[in-house]
């Protein structure tokens, strides 16, 4: 996306192009009902001769606000859409039926909403590109899309220019460089539209592990804690903004890294067989994950039993198996968190060493969803992880690294 148009002239040398070389042009139109001040994209279809070599794409994603709803539509050549078809009933997978009749009734349906967006957006537009001029950065008002392209003053390079609004003022562009070559000298900024906002009293709880507005059971209420612990881990912070009837912005700072920042490390010890093994229960109800960590485990020669929540977990805990640690995830559906398996489990086996999967702050290892303390003295290890950290901190759990 370059915020650049495309003319009827241009998709005419478009469509000689094809013919003369015989190929397949697929335009991609996403933007097309997104633009300003009068003007209309022109389609690809339009041009004479287009059907004959070419189909075009559109996506509900920016006209109707249905990102990641991952639903479109393709017009255009019938042999090549019959091709498309074929290719995608043996790679892709259907559209939930629910999601394709939200696609008609926006297509069938009133059509004000996008000209309220695209009001939003162009005074965006326009309050940006003056400010840009009155600092000295050449800009000039996109008709279409949601990008502005902004000169770089003279003795920088767009990276160069990327990388001062960061580290000086804390504001994030792209550079025009990686989009080619003929970007240098140019930076991008986005046009975000705005929602219903935050409400203080939800705002000051946002990042706290557990903390939902959700319906009991519809939420964990880990996803903004996760991305701050990972923002954390990473040596860098997160923020969120926000104002009622003003949306709302979750800041994410990350280190940025240089050549030679990263070190040559060396994990294949710490990813070894263990040398003296020893039976471990992953209590995890992500398949994915605990599908990785019972690999990863089995790799280094441990015996790995697997549940994926209380009710299955309990059936092991209260056998004759033997287990010599418990690694559990803290947040599992059903009636026990992991902390409460915990608890059970010790009660049956005293001597059993215990280890929290997660993705938050370590003392809330010790609370339940209603903040309950929990007696349970265990390791965390933090989401997401490297294979050699989940093999050191197995080895110390184990008892295999007394340093």
């Amino acid at each position: 996306p370059t915020g650049a148009v495309a003319s009827p002239d241009f998709f005419k040398r478009v469509v000689q192009f094809a013919k003369k070389h015989d190929l397949a042009v697929c335009h991609d139109g996403p933007y097309s009902e997104v633009c300003y001040d009068e003007y209309q994209p022109t389609s690809f279809m339009e041009v004479d001769g287009a059907k004959e070599v070419g189909v075009e794409f559109h996506s509900f994603s920016k006209s109707y606000n249905m990102t990641g709803w991952r639903i479109g539509m393709v017009v255009g050549n019938a042999e090549m859409i019959d091709a498309l078809k074929r290719v995608k009933s043996n790679l892709d997978s259907g559209i939930p039926q629910a999601i394709q009749q939200a696609a008609i009734e926006a297509l069938t349906g009133p059509q004000d909403a996008i000209k309220k967006h695209n009001a939003v957006y162009q005074r965006r537009r326009d309050l940006i590109v003056d400010l840009l001029n009155d600092l000295g950065l050449e800009a000039k008002p996109p008709k279409a899309g949601l990008y502005v392209w902004a000169k770089v003053p003279d003795g920088y390079t767009s990276l160069d220019f990327t990388n001062d609004l960061l580290d000086k003022v804390g504001v994030a562009v792209i550079p025009g460089t990686g989009y080619g070559s003929s970007g240098e000298g140019y930076v991008r900024l986005s046009l975000t539209d705005t929602g219903e906002g935050v409400p203080p009293e939800v705002l000051n709880h946002a990042f706290e592990p557990f903390y939902t507005t959700k319906a009991f059971g519809e939420g964990s209420g880990l996803g903004l804690s996760m991305v701050y612990g990972f923002a954390t881990q990473s040596g860098g912070f997160a923020t969120i903004d926000s104002r009622k009837g003003k949306g709302a912005t979750v800041s994410l700072y990350l280190p940025r890294a240089e050549a030679g920042d990263i070190p040559d490390r060396d994990c294949r010890p710490l990813c070894q067989p263990a040398e003296q093994g020893g039976s471990i229960l992953v209590v995890e109800d992500d398949p994915d994950v605990r599908r990785l960590v019972v690999t990863l485990l089995s790799a280094m020669a441990y015996t790995v039993l697997e549940a994926e929540d209380g009710e299955t977990a309990m059936p092991l805990i209260l056998g004759d198996r033997h287990i010599d640690l418990l690694l559990s995830d803290v947040v599992l559906p059903g009636d026990m968190s992991g902390p409460a398996i915990a608890e059970a489990a010790l009660a049956k086996r005293p001597d059993l060493r215990v280890m929290f999967m997660s993705g938050y702050a370590e003392d809330v290892i010790r609370r339940d969803r209603e903040g309950v303390e929990k007696a349970v003295d265990a390791d965390l290890l933090t989401k997401p992880f490297t294979r050699a950290q989940l093999a050191q901190k197995i080895k110390t759990a184990m008892g295999a690294d007394k340093n």
